[in-house]
């Protein structure tokens, strides 16, 4: 490792691994993250003002709660659904509208800690060494390490327009995070807290690199061209909207997101949440802008009367990216869904587009489904 001073940063010295929090080696790149094109970390410190009478200043501002540590990320989306089963998603739903209990977070909440948290890890390589080069990487090229610990998922959202790379975001809240460096070593202290307590003295080794590309194993991304969107319980016009024929809506962009809020768990006695659980429900929303084409008959009347408003609908957008000739698809399926808003924006100059908003809960056959074949 050089011992000379850095003059700054980039994104060519960085690779991104996430692992489960119980994880003391991580051995091999299948925990790395692909196609990585930010990632953003901070931490905010909440302390309680210590007054009495007598005196201006607080005498003491203490630290009542731990630290938040933030975590922001986006990616390029694959269809593999790689990312997502390493940030403790399912990518195995099934299709269509059976009847299953298969969303996303499905072993998040019935699996435990080893999909519910992770720790995240940030490797910087020396100054123009690839960090995801295995041939060029050795102990003495790494710089430093950067690892959250107790990482939880609070927001996922994929965004898919013309034009563009379909780009993955997502959030996630840790409780400590520990820097090493200096050291040329792949190895840094578990950033966990476990129970209260710090377990740095137990250190976890990264892999050499994140694996270089191979295009003979991996799709580098998904076109626009290769992106289909299908609202409604059928492929049948107009379903669920209003006064549009749906296959002749010429779609501008996509967009399905989810919040997972997260309450910390205390006791007396423990400076620190022993679990940071889900608070439900976790709303699933489906926003859609399209160039609007032939005019449908129908009437909002309808949806106020009986069993107007009665009808959820299966709504899937599909992603195809290839590996070669070989195609790889993905759908992710908005399940249970029903129509909140529908917005017609019209001026002098450009389309006339329309807008659709889209929501569904996590549930029994409803919210964000997943499926990577």
């Amino acid at each position: 490792m050089s011992n000379t001073t850095r003059n700054r940063v980039i994104y060519q010295s960085q690779a991104l691994f996430a692992a489960p929090t119980g994880t003391t080696m991580v051995t091999s790149a299948d925990h790395s993250l692909r196609r990585v094109q930010s990632c953003n970390y901070n931490f905010s410190v909440t302390r309680q003002d210590i007054n009495q009478y007598g005196e201006l200043a607080a005498i003491d501002r203490l630290i009542l709660q731990e630290p938040t540590v933030a975590v922001d990320l986006s990616y390029y989306f694959e269809p593999t659904g790689f990312n997502e089963a390493h940030l403790g998603f399912r990518t195995n739903a099934a299709t269509g509208t059976s009847t299953v209990t298969d969303h996303m977070l499905d072993y998040v909440i019935s699996s435990g800690a080893n999909y519910d948290q992770k720790n995240v890890y940030v490797l910087v390589s020396d100054a123009g060494i690839d960090a995801n080069d295995s041939t060029a990487m050795s102990t003495s090229t790494v710089e430093g390490i950067i690892g959250i610990g107790n990482a939880f998922l609070t927001s996922w959202s994929l965004d898919a327009a013309v034009g563009a790379i379909p780009t993955v975001s997502c959030a996630l809240e840790g409780q400590n995070i520990v820097f090493t460096g200096g050291g040329g070593s792949y190895d840094i202290g578990n950033p966990a807290v476990v129970d209260g307590v710090d377990v740095t003295s137990t250190l976890v080794t990264l892999p050499d690199g994140a694996g270089m590309f191979n295009s003979n194993s991996e799709v580098s991304a998904v076109r626009p061209g290769d992106i289909t969107l299908t609202l409604g319980t059928t492929n049948s016009d107009n379903t669920p909207m209003f006064g549009l024929s749906e296959s002749d809506l010429k779609i501008q962009s996509a967009s399905v997101a989810m919040t997972i809020g997260r309450e910390p768990i205390r006791k007396l006695g423990k400076a620190f949440a022993f679990a940071r659980e889900i608070t439900f429900p976790i709303n699933c929303t489906m926003s859609v802008n399209a160039i609007v084409g032939t005019t449908a008959t129908n009437k909002l009347y309808t949806l106020m009367t009986t069993n107007g408003d009665n009808t959820k609908y299966y709504c899937e957008l599909k992603l195809v990216g290839y590996q070669g000739a070989v195609a790889h698809n993905a759908y992710i399926m908005l399940k249970g869904a029903k129509l909140d808003s529908q917005n017609f924006t019209s001026s002098i100059g450009p389309n006339q587009t329309v807008t659709l908003e889209l929501s569904a809960q996590i549930g029994r056959n409803s919210g964000l489904h997943f499926k990577a074949d």
